[in-house]
C-alpha cells in the first residue's frame, strides 16, 4: 500500500500539473513564447522542489521555451502562491524539456517506412531503421536522468551550506549525490545563513537530536537603525530610526545584558510550531501571534568589528537560540532598532574545527566516483568524539547489542559515553541509570567494516 507521503505528493503533483498547465498557457499567450504544454510534474516528498516537464508543438522550439520558462520561474511561483491551491509553501520550480513525444513520432515514422518498403532490395535500409528504433527505445524516456538507486550509507557530512537554500533543500541535494536512503540535518540554518550544517545519514541520524542540542558558534553581522518584519535583510523594512552616537563601551554594555541564561522571544518568521502550524505560515498570512519567550543560553557575545552602523559579532550559544532575536534585542536596547544582515555558523560541538565541504565540491567528487565522494563522509563515531570511550568485552558487547541493561565497571564515573565492542565497532550511546547500570540511549546497527 502506498505511504501517506507518496499519496500526498501524487495528489499535490496532480494539482500542480493542472495549475501549471494554465499558467504556462498564459505565459505562452502573454509573452509570445513558443507553444508548449505541461506533460508531467514530479515533486519531491518534502514538497521543496518540483520538476515540470513540457512538450513543444515544434520540437526545435522546446529548449528555447524551457529556458524562457526557467527565467520566469519567480513570476510563475508568485502566481502559483496566489492561485486556488492551498499550499503552505510553493516549491521551487525547474522546467525541463520532455522529448518523449518527439521520440514516439520518430519511432512511428520509422515503423511506417519499414512497413512500406518491406522488400529484399531494401535490406540495408531495414537494418538501419531497426537499429535507430532500438536506440530510441533504449534511451531514457522524457530525457530524464536515470532514477537514483538509493543505498544504505552511514556517516556524517559537514556541509558548508550556501546562501539561498533551506537546510532541508541542502540535505536533499547531498542525499541524492550520496544516494543515501536515509538522512537528516542537525538544526536548521535560515536560507540567508551559511556555514556548518552537519548532515547525518543512516545510523548517524540517531545522533541528530544530540547534535541539535549542542553548543554552536556564529559570526553575525547586524545593521543598526533599521527594523524588518523578519528580523533579517530578507524582510520588509517596518521602521527606521536614527542611530545615536555609540562607543564600543556602550555597545558592549548592551551585549552584556544578552549573555548568560536569558529569556528570548523567537522571531515570528521561524519554524517553531504553534497550534500544530509553523509560525512563518501564520506570518505570511498576515496573522499576528503572541510568541511566548523561551529561556536560552548565550555563552559568548562579543563585538569583533564596527563599520559605521554595521556591527560584526561573535556568538556562542546553546540550542534554541535565535541570533536574529539577539540582533533585535540589541537594537532595542541601543534605542535604534537593528536587523541581521549576515550569519555564518562556524562550529557545532563536537566539530570545533570542522573541515567543511561545499555542494560544488561534492558534485565534483561525485563525478570522480565513490572513492572520492565518500572521503567526505565521516564515520558515525565522529559525532561522539567529545564523549568518553568505554571498551566492552565480548559478553558485554553481546548484552548491549541485545538491549540489555547490565552493570559496567567505570560507567558511573564516565557518565554518558560511547560504547565500543572489542573489535572496535560502535555499539551504543550509554549513560548510567540511578543504580549505575548501563542505560542505552541509542543503539547502533552498523555493518562490519
Amino acid at each position: 500500500m502506498p505511504s501517506r507521503d507518496f499519496k500526498r505528493t501524487d495528489r499535490i503533483g496532480a494539482e500542480l500539473r493542472r495549475e501549471l498547465g494554465l499558467l504556462v498557457h498564459a505565459a505562452v499567450r502573454d509573452h509570445g513564447l513558443p507553444s508548449v504544454s505541461v506533460s508531467d510534474v514530479e515533486i519531491t516528498r518534502d514538497l521543496d522542489w518540483a520538476t515540470v516537464w513540457v512538450t513543444a508543438l515544434m520540437p526545435e522550439q522546446g529548449l528555447p521555451a524551457v529556458k524562457a520558462l526557467n527565467e520566469m520561474g519567480h513570476e510563475i511561483r508568485h502566481a502559483l502562491a496566489h492561485s486556488g491551491m492551498r499550499m503552505r509553501r510553493v516549491p521551487e520550480l525547474k522546467f525541463k524539456y520532455d522529448d518523449s513525444v518527439d521520440k514516439g513520432e520518430r519511432i512511428e515514422s520509422l515503423l511506417r517506412q519499414q512497413a512500406r518498403d518491406m522488400t529484399p532490395s531494401n535490406g540495408d535500409k531495414q537494418d538501419a531503421w531497426e537499429r535507430e528504433i532500438q536506440e530510441l527505445v533504449a534511451t531514457e524516456p522524457m530525457n530524464r536522468p536515470p532514477r537514483i538507486q538509493f543505498r544504505d550509507l552511514h556517516g556524517i557530512v559537514l556541509l558548508d551550506k550556501p546562501p539561498g537554500l533551506s537546510s532541508n533543500q541542502a540535505l536533499q541535494a547531498v542525499r541524492q549525490l550520496l544516494r543515501a536512503s536515509k538522512g537528516g540535518h542537525t538544526g536548521a540554518l535560515d536560507p540567508l545563513a551559511t556555514g556548518l550544517l552537519p548532515l547525518c545519514f543512516g545510523e548517524a541520524t540517531k545522533l541528530a537530536g544530540s547534535l541539535l542540542g549542542a553548543r554552536k558558534a556564529y559570526l553575525a553581522e547586524c545593521r543598526l537603525g533599521i527594523t524588518t518584519d523578519t528580523a533579517d535583510s530578507e524582510g520588509v523594512v517596518v521602521q527606521q530610526r536614527p542611530v545615536p552616537r555609540l562607543d564600543d563601551a556602550a555597545i558592549d554594555a548592551a551585549l552584556a545584558k544578552l549573555r548568560g541564561r536569558i529569556l528570548q522571544v523567537p522571531p515570528m518568521y521561524s519554524a517553531l510550531k504553534q497550534g500544530g502550524e509553523r509560525l512563518y505560515a501564520k506570518a505570511r498570512r498576515g496573522e499576528t501571534v503572541e510568541v511566548p519567550p523561551r529561556e536560552v543560553e548565550v555563552y559568548r557575545l562579543e563585538l569583533l568589528a564596527r563599520a559605521g552602523d554595521t556591527l560584526q559579532l561573535l556568538v556562542e550559544c546553546g540550542s534554541g537560540t535565535y541570533v536574529r532575536s539577539l540582533a533585535v534585542d540589541l537594537g532595542e536596547d541601543l534605542g535604534c532598532g537593528a536587523h541581521l544582515t549576515a550569519l555564518r555558523r562556524i562550529w557545532v560541538e563536537p566539530f570545533r574545527e570542522p573541515q567543511m565541504v561545499t555542494l560544488e565540491q561534492l558534485q565534483q567528487a561525485a563525478e570522480q566516483g565513490d572513492e572520492t565522494l565518500l572521503a567526505w563522509l565521516l564515520p558515525v563515531s565522529a559525532g561522539l568524539s567529545d564523549l568518553p570511550v568505554l571498551r566492552l568485552d565480548e559478553t558485554q558487547s553481546m548484552a548491549i547489542s541485545r538491549g540489555q541493561q547490565i552493570d559496567l565497571p567505570g560507567l558511573r564515573e564516565a557518565g554518558r559515553c560511547a560504547a565500543y565492542a572489542s573489535d572496535g565497532a560502535l555499539l551504543a550511546l550509554l549513560e548510567p541509570d540511578a543504580e549505575g547500570r548501563a542505560r542505552i540511549l541509542r543503539g547502533f546497527n552498523l555493518p562490519p567494516d
